[in-house]
């Protein structure tokens, strides 16, 4: 029976690990999805948003698209520039 019980503490470990990763990515798409949905209410470019936020638009497409996850720092400022308050769930 040893062998059992350790593999199911392995498949919970993997399990709760798999949900933190899914919650992360969920964060992450919802997050770019109503920075986009605020930059068209405004009628700013990602060009824009990025000048404002003093990064370039290659840093905020990465952003945006997942490549880099979002962290408290840009969360404060992009929330501070769009008026808009983000938490950080990704931690």
């Amino acid at each position: 029976t040893r062998p059992i019980q350790r593999l199911r503490f392995t498949q919970t470990i993997k399990r709760k690990d798999l949900a933190g990763k899914i919650a992360k990515i969920a964060f992450q798409v919802a997050t770019a999805a109503r920075i986009q949905t605020l930059l068209d209410e405004k009628g700013w470019s990602k060009a824009e948003l990025a000048e404002k936020l003093e990064i370039s638009p290659e840093r905020l497409t990465d952003l945006l698209t997942g490549f880099y996850p979002f962290d408290a720092e840009t969360l404060s400022r992009i929330s501070e520039v769009l008026g808009q308050s983000f938490s950080d769930r990704s931690d």
